[in-house]
Order: C-alpha cells, then sequence, then structure tokens
C-alpha cells in the first residue's frame, strides 16, 4: 500500500481551478489565496499527495499531528475547512468513506517546482511584481553608502503604497541585490517581472541619480532616466522616481493616492543622514545601541521639527525598550513618550504607514488590544504591499491571544519579504509555538537567535520550543543563558509583568518556563 507523504512536500498540486502551493503554505482558486487553517492545509496537501485514494485517520494523525493525539473531531473540523474553502458542501471532491478514512476524489497534477523566490508573486500575477535593487553609490565614503540604502528603502517603501503593484520587501531585495546584476537572473530569483536599478554620485554639492526600470523576463529596458541638481533636490528626485516608475507599471492611479505616496519627509539632508543612522541603530534589535539611536533622532527632529518619519522612528524605539526590559524611564513613563512621539508624527503625517504601525504596538504595550488592532490594520490599509505592517499586526495579534491569525499573517509577509529578518522569524516562531506547533517553531527560534543573539526573546521562545518537544536538558541550558544575559529574574519577570493576555497560549509559555527549570513564582 501506498503510505502518505508526512508533510507538504515542494512545489504545486493542482486540481481543477485549486492550487496548492506548498512552499508558501496556500491554497488558490484561479489566483485568488483561499483562507485555511494551517492544519487543515496540512491534511489537504497529503490528501492530495494521495488522490483517489482513501486515507484512514489514523494515517491522517500520524503524518499531520506526528504523534500527538488527533481526535476525531479535531479531524472532522479539518475537512469541513476544507470543504468550506472548495466549496464542496455536496461532496464531489473530498468524500467521507464510513468506517474507513477520507478521499480526495479527483486526478491531481505535479507541477514543476517553481524558481527560488517565484512563489512570492505567484498568487498576485494580475498586480505588476517589482524589486528595487539597492541603489549603487558611485561616490567615496561610507556616509554615502548609507545614503543610497536609504534612497533605495524610500523608493521601496513609496512604491508599496500601491495596491496595484507588488514590491518585494527590503530585506529580500538586498539579498537579491547581492552579485550579479543580471536583470533577468535577479528577476528569476526574487519571482518578479520587473526589476529597478540606479546609482547614485556626489560630487562638491550637486548629485547625479541614475535609475532604470528593467522587464526582467528579456531585459528590455521599460524607463530610464537621470537626474542631476544641488543635493538639496536629493529628494524631490526620489519622488519623480516613484511616480515614473508608477507610472510606467499601472494604467491609471487617482491623484489623492499619488499625494499620498509621497514621503512626507524631510527637505535636510542633515536631519535624513540622522535618521537613517538612528534607524539603523534601532533596527539591530541590540538594546545597548539603543541609546545612540535615540539621541541621533533627536537631533533629527532638532534640525527639522516637521520630519514625521525621526517621530516614528522614537516611538519605535520606546516600544522596542519596553519589550526588551531596557531603557533608564519607567514603564508608564515609556508608553507616555512613546504615544506622544507616534501622535506627533501621525498629525504630521496621518498617511504615514509606519505612524499607524507604531500607535498599534504602544496601545499593545497598555493593554488596549481593540485600539491596538484598530491601528495595525490602519497601516495595512495605508501600505498594503509593505511587508512590515502584516508583521506588525501579527506581533499585536500574539499578544492578544490569537496566533492562530498572527501565522496567516506572517505567511502575508514572508510572500512579500521571503528573506524574511530576524524579527519576522521570531513573530511567526512565537506564534507556532504558543499554539502548538513546536516543531514548526523549532528552526524559527534557532536561527532567529542565531542571527540576531541579542534579542533574548527569540531565546524565550526557543526555551519554552525546547521543553515542550521534551529537550529538557537544552531547554534548561538556553535559559540559564537567558538569565545571565538578561539577569536572574528575567523569566519570572517576563511571565509576571508581560504584554500577554492570560489564556491557553500564556499557558503554555509558562508551562514551557516551568519544564526548563522555572520554579512558579
Amino acid at each position: 500500500m501506498k503510505s502518505p507523504s508526512p508533510s507538504p512536500s515542494g512545489g504545486r498540486l493542482i486540481f481543477g481551478d485549486f492550487v496548492i502551493d506548498a512552499e508558501a503554505a496556500r491554497l488558490l482558486l484561479l489566483d485568488r489565496e483561499i483562507e485555511l487553517r494551517p492544519k487543515s492545509f496540512e491534511v489537504l496537501c497529503l490528501l492530495a499527495q494521495n488522490a483517489e485514494r482513501v486515507v484512514s485517520r489514523d494515517e491522517l494523525a500520524a503524518a499531520v499531528w506526528r504523534g500527538r493525539v488527533a481526535t476525531d473531531e479535531s479531524i472532522a473540523q479539518c475537512i469541513s475547512d476544507i470543504r468550506r474553502a472548495l466549496s464542496d458542501a455536496d461532496q464531489r471532491l473530498l468524500q467521507t468513506v464510513p468506517r474507513r478514512g477520507y478521499v480526495l476524489k479527483v486526478p491531481v497534477h505535479q507541477a514543476p517546482a517553481r524558481p527560488v523566490g517565484e512563489h512570492v508573486a505567484g498568487a498576485v500575477t494580475d498586480r505588476p511584481s517589482i524589486v528595487v535593487l539597492p541603489f549603487n553609490n558611485i561616490s567615496e565614503g561610507a556616509r554615502l553608502d548609507m545614503l543610497a540604502r536609504g534612497f533605495t528603502e524610500d523608493i521601496t517603501t513609496g512604491l508599496a503604497r500601491y495596491a496595484q503593484l507588488f514590491v518585494i520587501g527590503r530585506e529580500s531585495a538586498m539579498a537579491f541585490g547581492e552579485g550579479a546584476r543580471d536583470a533577468r537572473a535577479i528577476g528569476q530569483a526574487a519571482g518578479v517581472r520587473f526589476v529597478v536599478q540606479g546609482s547614485l554620485r556626489w560630487n562638491a554639492g550637486q548629485v547625479r541619480i541614475t535609475a532604470k526600470l528593467i522587464q526582467a523576463e528579456d531585459e528590455a529596458v521599460v524607463w530610464a532616466d537621470h537626474f542631476d541638481g544641488a543635493d538639496d533636490r536629493f529628494f524631490t528626485f526620489q519622488d519623480e522616481i516613484v511616480g515614473r516608475i508608477v507610472g510606467a507599471l499601472v494604467d491609471s492611479v487617482d491623484r489623492q493616492s499619488q499625494r499620498r505616496s509621497r514621503r512626507s519627509g524631510t527637505d535636510s539632508l542633515g536631519a535624513y543622514e540622522l535618521f537613517l543612522q538612528g534607524r539603523e541603530l534601532r533596527r539591530t534589535i541590540v538594546p545597548a545601541h539603543f541609546p545612540e539611536a535615540e539621541l541621533l533622532l533627536e537631533r533629527a527632529t532638532a534640525l527639522d521639527p516637521d520630519f514625521a518619519p525621526a517621530y516614528t522612528e522614537l516611538a519605535f524605539l520606546q516600544h522596542y525598550y519596553l519589550g526588551l526590559r531596557s531603557g533608564v524611564r519607567s514603564r508608564a513613563e515609556q508608553i507616555e513618550r512613546g504615544l506622544r512621539m507616534a501622535r506627533r508624527a501621525y498629525e504630521l503625517a496621518p498617511d504615514l504607514p509606519a505612524a499607524s504601525l507604531v500607535l498599534g504596538n504602544l496601545h499593545m504595550r497598555a493593554h488596549d488590544y481593540v485600539e491596538a488592532e484598530r491601528w495595525a490594520r490602519r497601516a495595512i490599509r495605508l501600505g498594503p504591499g509593505d511587508a512590515e505592517n502584516y508583521a506588525g499586526l501579527a506581533n499585536v495579534l500574539s499578544f492578544a491571544g490569537r496566533s492562530e491569525e498572527a501565522i496567516d499573517l506572517m505567511h502575508t509577509a514572508n510572500r512579500y519579504d521571503p528573506i524574511r529578518p530576524p524579527m519576522h522569524e521570531f513573530y511567526l516562531a512565537r506564534a507556532l509555538a504558543w499554539t502548538g506547533r513546536f516543531e514548526q517553531a523549532l528552526p524559527l527560534a534557532q536561527s532567529c537567535v542565531a542571527r540576531a543573539p541579542g534579542f533574548w526573546v527569540c531565546k524565550m521562545v526557543l526555551v519554552v520550543v525546547l521543553a515542550h518537544l521534551g529537550r529538557i536538558k537544552e531547554a534548561a541550558a538556553a535559559r540559564a543563558e537567558w538569565q545571565q544575559q538578561c539577569g536572574i529574574g528575567a523569566p519570572q519577570d517576563y511571565l509576571d509583568h508581560g504584554d500577554t493576555v492570560p489564556g491557553p497560549e500564556f499557558d503554555r509559555l509558562r508551562e514551557g518556563l516551568r519544564l526548563a527549570g522555572l520554579a512558579d513564582g
């Protein structure tokens, strides 16, 4: 007898108008994604891999629940979910065979595996997909390297405000841009139809920016131009390039949307450089770097009191201080300062997605989860193509005890930025762990710890995951490292004064720490 595969395999399985994209964990109907809970998706994958053969409940339990108890009710719920997703109320596709199991009664075809990254844009073929490669600094000096990176990111963020475009995120764009600059190869690796390349040169207060939009398939240049002028026109050139790219790819964009796409930034090059330095330090997620980041950002707002992104970064720093138990202010003072900075950013630029996102995270720190979700969802509406906004809402929902929804949001974030930053690995690992998917969470937590050793919350998730998997010695060792890094009382403090709402998910955290040797306080 042919035995079922233990987990979803790579590639795509096709039946009728449906596509199972196992790599991206998505069910598609004519390129439209159909929502399906992760466990139900695994059951569907297993049935599709064994199409037209009856798969017993025991086989389903062994392959999908991997040795954990699977009740008849939980299996029946997955089957019900799948039928709802397939619009199969009359059981034409997914049939129950009494006392034997279930069968997907339809031919299923295996599609060839896609090139690395192609699944990112696969669900949005109706939208032009694009990656903005890091602009080359062809002048000398590390200062100009940072300006080139900031310029690239601002263009990416500007494009991500258009729902008509699918834009690859910052972390992945940097990885795809390393090495060869062949647009066809990059397009295949990133799974996009268009590539933006460019360069910046400074000389005696003058700047020259070149940019071109290339169709990856045949390397045809769709649009190219250069911009010359005094360096105080730097930000004007950013807006012009975004507008030209959008004009080349989108038939019609309303004027309100065009206005909203502008940076809400500064005309001060000095303030912008300070902002970039502060943001880069904040993104290290190393608490020792945060005070310097705060000073740089405060200097940026002193140079330009109306620079909304700098206030947003200051607000994010307070959110990080709170989450990582660092900083010299009291919790109440940090929440108050963070909200004040975030509200200032919102007043200056109400259509800046990051301002809404940080307001959501700070309301979560204040334990106002309803308001937190409202602001985080607003960020997605303003920046529907930015992975950070989906990850930010996922963070809020995990603290609110809704990690199942957070997992789905992180899958969306990963489609926009498939080479996920450590913070995104943490969000997904935590959501998987809090919903009991410890085996899936383990490699993500381990990777996060390796990539960001100063970001101790990754280690906290690793402790919990190892403990629940029965690897108690490893869990205890990781807990001891966490306590050495943050202080002997850190785990108990996280339990007593954390932001996660009480409930089953918090109970998994508490039980994991107990198993790892933390005495109940």
